[in-house]
């Protein structure tokens, strides 16, 4: 058996190193242009805070608490957690606005905070930078979408918005929701039957355009639901449903 002289030995490490960088400089330099990129896109999961005002064990027996928020500024929404509903009024991105609310609304109602988990959502794949900006975009829809709607309804609650205002702003959310989808069914659309994540993802996309189509119809009126009651709901519905 042929036997390696120390030299020898030397100049094969150090070709394998100047390899293994030069492999690296390659693929730094291929995911800087925007050729590729092997990296999770990702949300952190987090918490929201959501008000209860009344809980049971069959969803029907909360109806006409529903109704009473509805027709007020309460999103109306029944969440099942385990084996009981419960009825919130809204969603708080910090425990401390929770907290707030909550004081507030003990002085005439019975209330609690629930804190509600947002699952993570990941897409792994090789993407090039113009496919990780939307991915990036789709994957935080949820929680824009209910950040936008949360100012809004909060706007119009303190009277810096009126009505006319308040529709406006959730039009501009309804426009830049349907772009983000329009994006994604561009680049994914036809990968969405192969790939579980990005099938759910689309679903999501979805279900926040069918959300927000109703929120803002020309043909919504009632006398049974405040607008801004609607907002909430809606923004229940993206985060939740």
């Amino acid at each position: 058996m042929k036997k390696f002289s120390p030299l020898t030995f030397f100049i094969i490490i150090i070709g394998f190193c100047v390899a293994v960088s030069c492999g690296s400089l390659l693929s730094n330099a291929l995911i800087s242009t925007g050729i590729i990129t092997n990296m999770e896109i990702s949300t952190p999961q987090c918490n929201f805070f959501a008000i209860s005002t009344a809980n049971c064990q069959k969803s029907e027996d909360l109806n006409e608490q529903k109704n009473f928020l509805q027709q007020n500024t309460g999103a109306g929404y029944v969440k099942q957690l385990n084996e009981t509903f419960y009825l919130l009024s809204g969603v708080y991105a910090n425990k401390a606005d929770a907290e707030l609310v909550k004081n507030n609304l003990s002085q005439n109602i019975e209330c609690e905070i629930l804190t509600i988990a947002f699952p993570k959502i990941k897409i792994d794949g090789n993407f090039n930078s113009n496919e990780r900006l939307v991915l990036s975009n789709c994957v935080n829809s949820q929680t824009s979408i209910y950040t936008a709607l949360y100012d809004v309804a909060i706007s119009l609650d303190t009277g810096v918005f009126d009505l006319e205002k308040a529709k406006l702003q959730c039009n501009t959310i309804y426009s830049n929701s349907i772009s983000t989808k329009a994006n994604f069914e561009t680049f994914f659309k036809n990968k969405t039957e192969k790939n579980d994540d990005l099938k759910q993802l689309y679903e999501i996309l979805q279900n926040n355009e069918k959300c927000l189509s109703n929120l803002v119809s020309e043909q919504y009126e009632s006398e049974n639901q405040t607008f801004s009651s609607l907002i909430k709901l809606t923004y229940c519905k993206i985060l939740f449903q």
